[in-house]
């Protein structure tokens, strides 16, 4: 079932589904909220904001 961003929330644990550059496939992520509270994750160089993983219709792309 795929991961709505809406219902993510901080502290919430993120795997990461596939490669990308920063994230190692398989790596698990604490959501956090940041300072404009929109959320993010860790990565190796710095941070990625969730919202842009989500698609049209809020479901988050590359993360279960």
């Amino acid at each position: 079932m795929p991961l709505k961003l809406s219902e993510i929330k901080p502290g919430d644990v993120l795997v990461v589904a596939c490669k990308r550059a920063c994230f190692t496939r398989g790596a698990q992520l604490v959501a956090q909220a940041a300072g404009d509270g929109r959320l993010v994750v860790p990565c190796r160089y710095g941070k990625h904001f969730l919202d842009a993983h989500a698609s049209d219709n809020g479901e988050l792309t590359g993360f279960t």
